[in-house]
């Protein structure tokens, strides 16, 4: 399965390396300080050393201000708060579908192909629903998709927590996970849109890297908060599946109100 992984890689690549002959030059910026490189490497170690040492997780906070534009761990309205809208979605549904298929398993006893159905029909509607957010175009803002996607992805996690809690029947659960997928595809595009609308030609490159490491440090994270929540609880006799997905939707609740204050500040424009 990963050997295929790597030969996916190697096509796509194939695919990209025309493409990108055809690129012209980019504009120079301003030169990055390699101190970045440094908080990248220290934010990356401390992420993988979470699971033995929680308190790590003030050493990824520290990273990520140096790494992000200045008020995105605050929400501070604008860019700020697109890239923060970035971390948390991918925190809050890579958390939840690190489990999906063991939960399935676990509590409803299926088997394992029958499980990964829910990943099959979570990609499908992903691809969808992103799909219906780029026919949508500039008829609908870039905020609005951004806030229908996090309420979803919200409105998904919560279900799934509630269909594990009570043990609905398993198809329940696949479509609530299918819900936040749906999200997923509205949202997550317009994120890379909004950042690149709010970005110049000299910020373009630390602002795309910023989206970039919101994305992965956000869902590294909360798969490692995540492992230490489901290993705590379960010790206690606490359902620690349920534990999970209430983790995932308390972090889609911070993504719908950091979405809502992705629209500009009153009185700037884009500079794009």
């Amino acid at each position: 399965m990963f050997l295929g992984a790597v030969a996916l890689a190697a096509c796509a690549a194939a695919l990209v390396a025309p493409a990108l002959r055809s690129v012209g030059t980019p504009p120079a910026g301003e030169p990055a300080p390699r101190s970045r490189l440094a908080w990248a490497l220290v934010g990356a170690v401390a992420v993988l050393t979470l699971g033995v040492f929680p308190p790590a997780a003030v050493v990824v906070l520290l990273a990520l201000r140096k790494l992000l534009p200045a008020g995105s761990l605050l929400a501070r309205r604008g860019l700020p708060s697109v890239i923060g809208t970035r971390g948390l979605m991918s925190a809050s549904f890579f958390a939840a579908e690190a489990y999906i298929v063991f939960v399935l398993q676990e509590q409803w006893g299926l088997t394992p192909g029958i499980a990964g159905l829910a990943l099959t029909a979570v990609g499908l509607t992903w691809a969808a629903a992103s799909q219906v957010q780029s026919r949508l175009g500039s008829r609908v803002s870039d905020v609005a998709v951004m806030r229908w996607g996090c309420a979803l992805l919200l409105v998904g996690t919560v279900a799934l927590a509630l269909a594990v809690r009570i043990h609905v029947p398993w198809a329940l659960a696949m479509a609530a996970y299918v819900v936040a997928g749906a999200g997923m595809g509205l949202g997550y595009p317009r994120t890379g849109v909004a950042m690149l609308a709010a970005s110049s030609d000299s910020d373009r490159g630390f602002n795309s890297s910023a989206l970039s490491i919101a994305d992965s440090l956000g869902g590294a994270l909360a798969l490692s908060v995540s492992g230490v929540v489901f290993a705590t609880t379960k010790a206690a006799g606490i359902d620690p599946f349920a534990s999970v997905y209430v983790l995932a939707a308390a972090v889609a609740v911070l993504a719908v109100v950091t979405a809502a204050r992705t629209g500009q500040p009153s009185g700037r424009r884009s500079t794009s």
